[in-house]
This record gives C-alpha cells, structure tokens and sequence, in this order.
C-alpha cells in the first residue's frame, strides 16, 4: 500500500533543485568552471596532505573531506552571487548574509582541525573582497 503512494506521489518531469543548484544555476559558465577547478585542486591537496593517496584514508577522513567540500561549493557560490549582485553594506558583506558565511567558514575550519591539518594557513580564509579580486583578474 504505502509503496503505490510512494510511487502515485512521485512527479514526472525535471527534478526540483535544492537551494545549492539554483545557486550554481545563477552563475556565468566560466565562474561555475572556476569553482569546480578550486574544488578539485583543494580535495586532492587534502588527501596529499593526508594520504598520499585516498586508498591511505580511513572512511571518516574522505567523509569529513566530502562534506568540507560541499560547505566549500556553497562558499565558492556564495561569494561569486555576492560580488555579481553586490550585496555589500560599505565594505562589508551585508548584515542579513555574514552568519551563513560565518557558519560555512567555520565548519571548513572545524572540519580541517579535525582532520588533523595544521591550522595556521587553513584560518586564512579568502574574505569575499579578495575573493572578488581574484575573480576580476580570472575574468
């Protein structure tokens, strides 16, 4: 019975998008290249650093690596939405949107402290007026 409802309630069509794909969606092709790039460089200078190799990992490091890299797209995202839509109060980012970034980065930090990395250049976090800097010079 609740496998025909599972089945009738089921749409046909398109899949709905989650809140990190609208985004993605919203962003130039070359920006989105840009973020898959920076993530694929990060994820396998982690596992160097841990490693060498992902075979040399135990199941919790490549979970705490995968999720890390998904709080990493959203930021990535995050911040190329930012610097196109200018959502700045001065030189700040604006009020309504510095506790998700805040909350993004400190799971990165958390996540990398767990991982055992050394976290002298790992709270070096790209702010998003730098992050638009090097976006401009890419562009």
């Amino acid at each position: 019975m609740t496998d025909k409802l599972i089945l009738e309630s089921r749409k046909v069509g398109r899949p709905a998008m989650n809140e990190p794909s609208a985004l993605a969606a919203t962003l130039r092709p070359s920006v989105r290249v840009a973020i898959r790039r920076y993530l694929a460089d990060t994820r396998a200078g982690l596992v160097h650093d841990l490693g060498p190799t992902e075979a040399d990992l135990t199941a919790a490091q490549v979970i705490l690596i995968d999720r890390m890299m998904n709080c990493l797209a959203l930021l990535r995202m995050f911040e190329a939405d930012v610097v196109s839509h200018g959502l700045w109060s001065g030189k700040e980012l604006a009020p309504a949107l510095r506790g998700p970034y805040m909350q993004l980065t400190n799971v990165v930090r958390q996540t990398l402290q767990a991982l055992g990395l050394k976290t002298r250049k790992a709270d070096e976090v790209i702010k998003p007026m730098k992050w638009s800097e090097i976006y401009e010079k890419k562009g």
